[in-house]
């Protein structure tokens, strides 16, 4: 699965893999429930708490992708109880979606539930499931990403330096450009090995890869700007 995010980030393709599958199908397999089709998913890490006089849960939650998403996988505690509830985003008792945007301009989406009765498709969490461990699983996700991201600006500015000439002769016989091309091979490869070395952690015990994941988000995160800098000035800032 991590393969299939990272090709997909790679290839900077527009869809929600990694909240369908990566987070939101794990929580509701994880739960014993059925995968809500066909339409994509999208999961909150932040958890709504239930009414003990109604039933009912009210909050506020933000989900990536969930405009276009049929359902959405929310936290919900219960008298200390954590439960996954899946709710469909077409009922008119579900919640209300207030659209937003990243940087990217990709969808970041406000979830707004007002006296929501829980669905038919709640049940108690996994055995040992925290909030804490869905940010952790969300955090795989996006380090994953990263990874792809990279090595796709690797690639494109090994063509261009390759491809581009200057002065007679191409960009990658300057050292001043082989030096940048072997700086961010570098960081590439710093990225995707710690987020691999992170899922197999995960694999082997997800109890214990906490820190392994912390690691690989926040090398993939502080390797980002390196990245997208040295990617820009190998391109001539074209």
């Amino acid at each position: 699965l991590a393969v299939v995010v990272e090709t997909v980030a790679r290839h900077a393709a527009r869809v929600p893999v990694a909240e369908t599958a990566f987070l939101a199908g794990w929580l509701v397999c994880g739960a014993g429930l059925a995968v809500p089709g066909p339409t994509p998913l999208t999961a909150s890490a932040q958890a709504l708490a239930v009414d003990p006089g109604t039933a009912n849960v009210s909050g506020t939650v933000t989900a990536a992708w969930a405009r276009g998403a049929g359902h959405v996988v929310v936290p919900v505690d219960r008298a200390g109880e954590l439960l996954i509830a899946v709710f469909s985003l077409a009922e008119p008792a579900g919640p209300r979606l207030l659209p937003g945007t990243n940087l990217a301009g990709e969808p970041r989406d406000t979830l707004v539930f007002v006296d929501c009765p829980l669905p038919e498709s709640t049940a108690p969490a996994a055995a040992g499931l925290t909030p804490s461990a869905i940010v952790t699983r969300g955090a795989l996700a996006r380090a994953v990403q990263l990874g792809g991201a990279a090595d796709a600006v690797l690639g494109m500015c090994l063509r261009h330096a390759a491809e581009r000439e200057q002065f007679g002769r191409p960009l990658n016989r300057f050292q001043a450009i082989q030096h940048m091309l072997a700086a961010l091979a570098a960081e590439v490869t710093l990225v995707r090995t710690s987020a691999m070395a992170a899922v197999r952690a995960v694999a082997a015990g997800p109890d214990s890869a906490a820190l392994p994941v912390a690691a690989a988000k926040a090398t993939a995160s502080a390797s980002a700007a390196t990245v997208a800098s040295l990617g820009h000035q190998i391109h001539g800032a074209l």
